[in-house]
């Protein structure tokens, strides 16, 4: 995995445990002090509620869904034959035909993203919580590349396997690439037998982007509250985005190593689950003393998942025709779980730090494990409904004003 590792409704419902006002048993351990803070933190009726904000860093992990397909091979397909070709063989395959390129060369290892959380909220004097929240994790990137350098420097008869393959077909002459590619490596050979940009190419690479983000509004209300313990429950809309790109870039050089914009090709696929919907919850905390706390949140989601799938085949200069694509969107069910367990420490009446783990799954959601169609013509990539998970940690605070 390379690239930045700085990008589901956000379930920011973690945060809303960070609810303000005295923790349990804080009386006893944070007296009013005589000397007010020197900012406007707490007041004098701080236990009667108010507003507080929210900041939390995260850093989450998700399930990468891309699986095996193989993209590139070493070597190149004669295209006309006859007495002008190399074999005198239509469709004949010169090279050794081993897998240079994978789609799961870009599925992993997973790696953390980190990002943030901010939240807003008003505790009321019969202590429920109003909080409006909003998280956003930094882009995680993974990508390869196949060059023309084989492994072992297995080049092949006549070096064909310095050239890469893909079995892309059904597409336009404008994607032919260079007329002359392998040179004076095959003499036999003439201009346009090594037809297509994926026929006998330099360079491919791929690359896989995800991104994440999403808020809540959470209403927070008192169940049961004892000395050292207190129960409460989680409710209100909630919104969660998953972004996901494949990208596939392919490039032919002519014999002697030039390419321009016509001899590039690019795919790519896109995949946005964008859900809309509502949680509700259970949470609970305990005092431990010493103005250390626990707590435990658990939630169930329904989300209504708005997909959009985006397929594309199209040269290497933007918006250069021609261009082939597929644009779809469906409609799921998302139903989302969601647990999270804290260790608070409350330092003061008005301050309240945290650090905690926290889970999150989603069923059903549509992703693009395979994600290339090689047909140009009728590009229609399949889909998968799956399920995708996110957890990790997280370390915030929480001020009242």
């Amino acid at each position: 995995m390379c690239g930045r590792i700085l990008g589901l409704a956000c379930l920011l419902t973690a945060v809303l445990a960070l609810a303000p006002g005295r923790a349990l048993g804080q009386d006893a351990d944070f007296p009013r002090p005589d000397t007010e803070m020197p900012w406007p933190l707490g007041h004098d009726r701080i236990d009667k509620g108010g507003l507080y904000v929210v900041g939390e860093f995260v850093m989450f992990k998700q399930n990468n869904p891309i699986k095996d397909q193989p993209l590139a091979f070493s070597g190149f397909q004669e295209f006309t034959g006859g007495t002008t070709g190399i074999t005198g063989i239509p469709g004949a395959f010169l090279g050794n035909h081993t897998e240079r390129l994978n789609a799961n060369d870009v599925s992993g290892p997973g790696t953390f993203q980190p990002g943030f959380k901010i939240g807003i909220g008003w505790r009321f004097e019969d202590g429920s919580v109003l909080e409006i929240n909003y998280m956003n994790l930094q882009k995680a990137v993974y990508n390869h590349t196949a060059t023309f350098v084989p492994q072992n420097g297995q080049f092949g008869d006549n070096g064909a396997n310095l050239f890469l393959f893909s079995p892309v077909f059904n597409f336009p002459q404008e994607f032919g690439g260079p007329a002359n590619k392998v040179g004076t490596l095959f003499p036999f050979n003439i201009p346009g037998n090594v037809f297509g940009i994926w026929n006998g190419a330099s360079t491919e690479s791929i690359e896989f982007d995800q991104r994440t983000s999403g808020g809540d509004i959470v209403y927070r209300v008192p169940i049961a509250e004892v000395e050292c313990y207190r129960c409460y429950g989680l409710i209100g809309p909630r919104f969660f985005w998953i972004w996901e790109r494949f990208k596939w870039r392919t490039v032919s050089t002519d014999a002697e190593g030039n390419a321009g914009a016509t001899d590039a090709a690019i795919y790519t696929n896109i995949t946005s689950n964008r859900m809309y919907g509502a949680h509700m919850g259970l949470g609970q905390d305990w005092y431990l003393g010493h103005g250390f706390g626990f707590s435990l949140d658990a939630e169930g989601a329904v989300l209504l998942d708005i997909v959009k799938e985006r397929a594309e085949y199209a040269l290497g200069e933007k918006d250069l025709p021609p261009i082939n694509k597929r644009s779809i969107t469906a409609y799921e069910t998302v139903p989302q779980i969601q647990a999270r367990a804290d260790l608070w420490w409350y330092p003061h009446e008005a301050i309240q730090l945290r650090l905690g783990y926290e889970f999150m799954g989603f069923f059903n959601v549509r992703s693009m494990q395979v994600p290339v169609d090689f047909n140009w013509g009728a590009v229609n990539p399949g889909y998968n409904n799956i399920f995708r998970y996110f957890n990790g940690f997280n370390a915030g605070i929480a001020l009242i004003f």
